[in-house]
């Protein structure tokens, strides 16, 4: 959801597109975007950099935005005196509390903030969209057609999705999997899941 929701801006905005997981990065990493960035810049492009669970920077990482959020401005490793430029909109995602996860400083520079109600949080007819979204999804992944059990989109639009709506994608395409070998190997006639998968 929440990289879709950066992927569509950047596609309508017509810019470049960096993803960047602050869980598996650190300050390397960050350089590496800010390099991909003032490549884009230099072709004259506009680059997007979303950091998902933005949360998990370090303050040292926080800082480092810092620069490129304030002058479109950064160093390489190693430079001191030679400043890159690049052309840098930054998106950031968290499931934390970010006044008490970020440094002030850092949220200072973020202009807008958007807050998703998780899956629990939103109305039934809601979450119901969105599994019958998730399965047309993997009816196209798929190139064919998906029969439902009712119970079946029931469990999914009740049970209690820790992860939100991520975790609610993942157990539909999990379930669909385990419904496509059923088909393949000849136990169902058509492509039909239901609440054993």
């Amino acid at each position: 959801g929440k990289t879709t929701l950066a992927r569509i801006i950047a596609h309508q905005t017509k810019a470049s597109f960096i993803n960047f997981s602050a869980v598996t990065s650190g300050i390397k990493e960050i350089r590496e975007v800010m390099k991909q960035a003032q490549t884009a810049s230099k072709m004259g492009e506009r680059t997007i950099v979303f950091v998902d669970e933005i949360h998990r920077l370090s303050a040292e990482g926080q800082e480092k935005l810092f620069l490129l959020m304030d002058r479109g401005t950064y160093n390489r490793l190693g430079e001191t005196g030679k400043e890159r430029h690049a052309k840098v909109l930054i998106l950031g995602a968290t499931t934390e509390d970010p006044d008490k996860a970020m440094l002030s400083t850092f949220l200072r520079r973020i202009p807008v903030h958007i807050t998703l109600p998780p899956l629990c949080e939103r109305t039934i007819q809601e979450r119901l969209e969105l599994v019958l979204y998730f399965l047309w999804q993997e009816s196209r992944t798929l190139k064919m057609r998906i029969a439902a059990d009712r119970t079946l989109i029931f469990a999914f639009c009740y049970y209690s999705c820790a992860a939100n709506i991520g975790q609610l994608s993942t157990d539909i395409k999990l379930t669909c999997a385990n419904a496509h070998y059923d088909y393949l190997t000849g136990k169902n006639r058509n492509m039909l899941i239901q609440i054993s998968h």
